[in-house]
Formats: structure tokens, C-alpha cells, sequence
């Protein structure tokens, strides 16, 4: 299933609660997934996540998702400014703040997206 919202379009189906990889191993799976008929998936960044937080909700992402990992954190492709070797995931018991994550060392969650404009 996918979900479209805010011009994107969401991948929301049961992997995404227990697909967890390396940063660059969360790119590749997105820039390869064939799902819901489309192939141009990609990791989403920051903002592109912030635009989905529901803050009102226990998990604090849209509630239209029926896949979430609650106690999970969901990479960005959005990589730090200030070491390349960390990029920013969004973390679901942190009440979804950004959290630095090592990308060549942490196994986190992947959601891919892709716009539909």
C-alpha cells in the first residue's frame, strides 16, 4: 500500500515496520524498489518527513500510516553539514526529533517516497 500526501507519495507497507539498514544500504533499497507500480523511489529528507509529523499522535507520525515502527528511528537522506559521516534520522521516542546517526554504523529504519508532481 501507499499513501499520497502533500504531493508525495509514501511506501507503507508491512516491510517498512522491520526494514532496518545502513544509511547508504536504505539508499540503494529505495533508489532499486519496485512498488505500488512506480520505480523512482528515494530516501526522503528532512523536511519531507517533518511535512508527515502529526505531534498530536503518540507516534508522532500521520496517523494514515497502518506501518509504523513506534520504537524506531527512520533515516533521512539528509546528511549533517558539519561530518559527512552522520546523517539525520528521525526518532519516533524522541517524539520526532532529528538524532545524528552514524551512517556506516547504524541499522535504522527505512520509509521511501516519491513525489508525484
Amino acid at each position: 500500500m501507499s499513501i499520497t500526501t502533500n504531493n508525495l507519495m509514501w511506501q507503507d507497507s508491512a516491510i517498512v515496520a522491520s526494514n532496518q539498514k545502513t544509511w547508504s544500504n536504505g539508499i540503494s533499497y529505495c533508489e532499486n524498489l519496485d512498488f505500488a507500480s512506480h520505480t523512482d523511489w528515494r530516501l526522503p529528507n528532512v523536511n519531507e518527513y517533518r511535512s508527515i509529523m502529526d505531534y498530536t499522535q503518540a507516534d508522532y507520525l500521520n496517523t494514515i500510516f497502518e506501518n509504523v515502527n513506534a520504537t524506531g528511528q527512520y533515516w533521512t537522506s539528509t546528511t549533517k553539514a558539519a561530518d559527512s559521516d552522520f546523517a539525520y534520522s528521525i526518532s519516533i521516542p524522541f517524539k520526532g526529533n532529528l538524532v545524528d546517526s552514524i551512517k556506516a554504523l547504524d541499522s535504522l529504519d527505512i520509509r521511501c517516497v516519491r513525489s508525484t508532481d
